[in-house]
C-alpha cells in the first residue's frame, strides 16, 4: 500500500494509513503524531512453553505470572477521546459554516440593494474613481458555470435589447439557487456523517464493554485457577495443567485474539470513513472556490456591462440632442422657404392678374377691330354693288 499523508484541516494530527496497518497487524507498534497506541496482548501460553517436557515430580514450579498491559485495555479509551475530538472539530466547522452562509447572506442583500440604484447612479470618473485590479482567475466549466452561459445565450439571443436590471435579477437568481443547492447538499453530508459517527461511537462503547466483561471474565478465572491450587511450592508439572486446560487456554486466547482483530478492524473502517468524510469535505470545498470564482467573474461582466449600458445611454442622450438640433433647424429653414415661396406666389398672382387685365383689354381691342373691320368690309361691299 503506498503511504500518502492525509492532513486534517481542523487538527495538527495527522494521519497515516501505512502506520494504522502496521498497528493493527503488528504487535506494540504505534502509530505517530500523537495517535492512540494500539497494542496487541502477547498471549500468556505460548505454543512453545506447552511443548515442553514435563518437568520431575519432585521438582518445584512456577506458576508464570500473567502479564496484562493496562494500554490492551486503555487504548479504547483513548480512540473514544479521538472520537470526541472529532466530533467537537465538525460541530466547529458547522458553525464556522453557519457563520459564513450568514455573512454571504448580508452581501448577497447588500449587494442587491445596490444593485436596483446603479442604473441611475453615474459611474465616478477622474482622479478620485476607484480602481480595480482585476484577479487572475481560471474559468471552470461546472454546472452553475454552464447554467449562467445557458442564461445569457438565451439573453443574447432575444430580439429585444439586454437590461442590466434584468440580467442582475437573473443572475441572483441563479447564483441563489446554486448556493441553497450545496447549502442542503453540505447539510445532507454534515447529518450522515454524524449519524454514521454516532454510530461509530456507540459501537466502540459495545465493543470497549465486551472486551472489559471479557477482561473481568480471565481475571476471575485467573483467581479462581491461582486459589484452587493447594499449594505452588509443591506442585510438579504433572498436576499444573492438564491437556483440557491447554486446549481451553489456547481458545480463549484464540477467541480473544479473534475479539482484538474484530475491534481493530472497526477502528480501520472508522479511519476509512473519516478519510472519505475528509476527501468529500476537500471536494466540496474546492467547489465551493469555484463557484465563487466564477461569481467573481461574472460580477465583474455585469460591472462591466452596467458601465457599457450608461455609455450607451450617454451616446444615446447626445445623438437624440443632435437630432433635435438638426430638427429644428430644418424646421427653421422650412419656415424661411414656405415664407419666401409665399411672397413668390403672391407676386405671381398679381403678375397674373395683371396679364389677365392686359389680356381683357387686348380681346376688348381685338373685338372692336373686328367690328370694325367687318365694317368697313360691309362698306365695301355696298360700294362695289353700287359700281356695277
Amino acid at each position: 500500500m503506498a503511504e500518502e499523508e492525509n492532513e486534517c484541516d481542523d487538527e495538527p494530527t495527522t494521519f497515516r494509513r501505512s502506520e494504522i496497518t502496521k498497528t493493527i497487524t503488528r504487535p506494540h507498534s504505534q502509530v505517530k503524531r500523537n495517535l492512540p497506541i494500539i497494542e496487541t496482548p502477547q498471549p500468556v501460553h505460548t505454543a512453545t512453553s506447552l511443548s515442553k517436557p514435563p518437568l520431575s515430580s519432585t521438582q518445584p514450579i512456577q506458576l508464570p505470572a500473567l502479564p496484562i498491559d493496562p494500554k490492551s485495555t486503555g487504548f479504547l479509551k483513548n480512540s473514544s477521546s479521538s472520537i470526541e475530538k472529532l466530533e467537537k472539530n465538525l460541530n466547529n466547522n458547522e458553525k464556522s459554516d453557519s457563520n459564513q452562509n450568514a455573512l454571504r447572506l448580508d452581501e448577497k442583500t447588500n449587494m442587491a440593494s445596490s444593485s436596483t440604484t446603479a442604473s441611475t447612479v453615474s459611474v465616478p470618473k477622474g482622479e478620485n474613481a476607484p480602481i480595480r485590479t482585476r484577479q487572475h482567475t481560471v474559468t471552470v466549466l461546472s454546472t452553475g458555470a454552464q447554467e449562467v452561459k445557458t442564461a445569457f445565450a438565451a439573453l443574447k439571443a432575444t430580439e429585444n435589447p439586454i437590461n442590466s436590471d434584468e440580467l442582475e435579477r437573473r443572475m441572483l437568481a441563479l447564483v441563489t439557487k446554486i448556493e441553497k443547492e450545496t447549502l442542503t447538499k453540505l447539510d445532507k453530508i454534515r447529518k450522515d456523517s454524524a449519524r454514521e459517527l454516532a454510530r461509530m461511537k456507540e459501537q466502540g462503547e459495545a465493543n470497549q464493554r465486551t472486551l472489559e466483561l471479557n477482561t473481568q471474565e480471565l481475571h476471575r478465572q485467573i483467581e479462581n485457577f491461582a486459589n484452587r491450587m493447594p499449594n505452588m511450592a509443591t506442585m510438579t508439572a504433572s498436576t499444573l495443567m492438564s491437556p483440557d486446560d491447554t486446549r481451553s487456554l489456547k481458545k480463549e486466547r484464540d477467541q480473544l485474539e479473534m475479539e482484538l482483530k474484530a475491534v481493530h478492524d472497526a477502528y480501520r473502517n472508522m479511519f476509512n470513513m473519516y478519510d472519505k468524510l475528509k476527501a468529500l469535505n476537500r471536494d466540496l470545498k474546492e467547489d465551493n472556490d469555484q463557484l465563487r470564482e466564477v461569481e467573481g467573474i461574472y460580477k465583474e461582466q455585469l460591472l462591466k456591462g452596467q458601465e457599457k449600458y450608461l455609455k450607451m445611454v450617454e451616446q444615446a442622450k447626445e445623438r437624440l440632442n443632435q437630432a433635435n438640433e438638426c430638427i429644428l433647424s430644418l424646421e427653421k429653414r422650412s419656415e424661411d422657404d414656405t415664407i419666401t415661396l409665399r411672397a413668390k406666389l403672391k407676386r405671381t398672382e398679381l403678375q397674373l392678374n395683371a396679364t389677365m387685365q392686359q389680356l381683357e383689354i387686348k380681346k376688348k381691342e381685338c373685338q372692336e377691330l373686328n367690328e370694325i373691320c367687318q365694317a368697313l368690309l360691309a362698306k365695301a361691299e355696298i360700294g362695289s354693288d353700287s359700281d356695277a
